[in-house]
């Protein structure tokens, strides 16, 4: 699946979680294997274009923002009793 033009880059891949667009945006949703091979996904927070536009102007190699987008999902993780 492509996202359309509008929307943008996609943020990158952070190891156990995935994004999907929505809205002006992109839905962080954490995924996990059950063992009987059936994938789960639960809601993590919603990362707004602007807020991923300013991630991207401070963090400009993307190891960087990979890890910068690692820290935002663990602070609404926390936030939300998750993490």
């Amino acid at each position: 699946m492509s996202l359309p033009k509008a929307q943008g880059a996609k943020p990158a891949r952070v190891k156990g979680y995935c994004w999907r667009a929505n809205g002006s945006g992109w839905e962080c949703r954490r995924t996990w294997t059950e063992a009987g091979g059936k994938r789960r996904q639960t809601y993590v927070a919603h990362l707004s274009r602007e807020a991923f536009s300013q991630l991207r102007r401070k963090h400009h190699t993307p190891g960087n923002l990979a890890a910068a987008l690692a820290d935002w999902i663990t602070e609404r993780e926390h936030e939300k009793g998750n993490g």
